[in-house]
């Protein structure tokens, strides 16, 4: 073997070389010394995750068997709470029926107002009776007791003068026919003080009576308006308005909140039974919900820096991890690696990212995240 090294100088540089790396790979190695003033880096997690809109993405469909019949939105457009999407077939219909329903309220209401006015009207006109009846005939009695105010007096006159004849006479200045006139003034007197009593009462009586009557024609006036009132069936067609445009709500697909139309799932005419028509999502904060293995899990606090990579980003992308679950359960994000353990089992990490311009565009989009555990 010298001989060869004597022989092949160049080869004999290169076995001792070779020689040399077999050798010094056979030793042990030996752990560099530990130095508490720049401690080893932790190594950083990995895992696959995707973008989404800090609510979620939002799923919008319809209930019972219909079909688009209009869109009112375009993909990548921002909506308002309540905003109007979309309308499907049973629109029309439900339209037509919802103002029969308001015709027939509306003319059953126009119905009542003539009906009540009609009503008010005859409870005015015995209102007016009823006070032509309370003022005129008080005046008429008025009148007949002010009459016999006259006559009392008159008689009471009379009978004085009477008295005072008869005195005469019995001392002898007066005569008998004198006496016997006067007495016949008094008869009279008295007769007409009692007729007119009579009148009296029976004008008393007569106002009475009609007064009664005229209260009676009001009383009745105003259960008549009380049964117009109620015989409107204005409750059971406010009820029925109110039914028909909960049906007709229905056929309208409104947004739930306020957001980007991020895909629509359907189009005009097509059967949108158990479909989504669209999908929304309020895009102005992004999360990444990165899959961790259970296995790394516990190396995972909230806080921690998060570095999300993908070739449809432009840059890459931080975050700060904001919520770790609590369920293990089979990844959902797939690699494209076939070697990669599709039944892997995972804990979903869902971080904040800074910046939600960029992210925003790709809602869904699969991307590489890099939790950096050092901290």
């Amino acid at each position: 073997m010298l001989d060869f090294f004597h022989m092949n100088p160049p080869l004999t540089a290169c076995a001792l070389l070779l020689f040399g790396l077999a050798g010094a790979a056979c030793q042990p190695q030996t752990k560099p010394s530990a130095n508490p003033d720049n401690p080893p880096r932790t190594r950083d997690i990995v895992a696959l995750g995707r973008l989404e809109p800090e609510n979620r993405v939002v799923e919008i469909g319809v209930a019972g068997d219909e079909r688009l019949q209009e869109l009112l939105v375009k993909q990548g457009q921002f909506v308002k709470a309540g905003e109007v999407l979309a309308y499907v077939e049973s629109y029309k219909t439900r339209m037509a029926a919802r103002d029969r329903a308001a015709s027939q309220l509306r003319d059953a209401e126009a119905q009542l107002r003539a009906n009540t006015e009609a009503a008010q009207a005859r409870i005015h006109e015995a209102n007016v009776r009823l006070q032509q009846l309370s003022e005129a005939p008080m005046r008429k009695i008025e009148a007949q007791q002010a009459k016999l105010r006259a006559l009392r007096a008159d008689f009471a006159f009379a009978a004085t003068e009477l008295e005072r004849i008869r005195g005469l006479e019995r001392s002898g200045v007066g005569t008998r026919q004198e006496s016997e006139r006067q007495a016949s003034q008094l008869d009279r007197l008295k007769a007409n003080i009692e007729a007119e009593e009579a009148t009296l009462s029976e004008v008393q009586a007569a106002a009475q009576t009609d007064r009664w009557l005229a209260e009676a024609q009001l009383a009745t006036r105003r259960a008549e308006l009380q049964s117009v009132q109620a015989s409107g069936q204005l409750e059971s067609l406010r009820q029925a308005v109110h039914v028909s445009e909960v049906e007709l709500e229905k056929s309208v697909v409104r947004a739930p909140s306020n957001g980007q139309i991020i895909e629509i799932a359907a189009s005009p005419g097509e059967a949108v039974m158990g479909r989504v028509i669209l999908r929304m999502g309020d895009v102005g904060q992004m999360y990444v919900m990165a899959e961790v293995y259970e296995t790394d899990v516990a190396r995972v606090r909230v806080g921690q820096g998060v570095h999300v990579t993908s070739p449809a980003l432009s840059k890459t992308q931080s975050g700060v991890v904001e919520r770790i679950g609590t369920s293990v359960f089979k990844r959902q994000v797939r690699s494209i690696d076939p070697q990669e353990d599709a039944d892997a089992r995972v804990v979903q990490i869902r971080a904040r990212l800074a910046d939600s311009e960029e992210a925003s565009r790709f809602v869904g989009l699969q991307v590489e995240v890099r939790i950096d555990t050092s901290k």
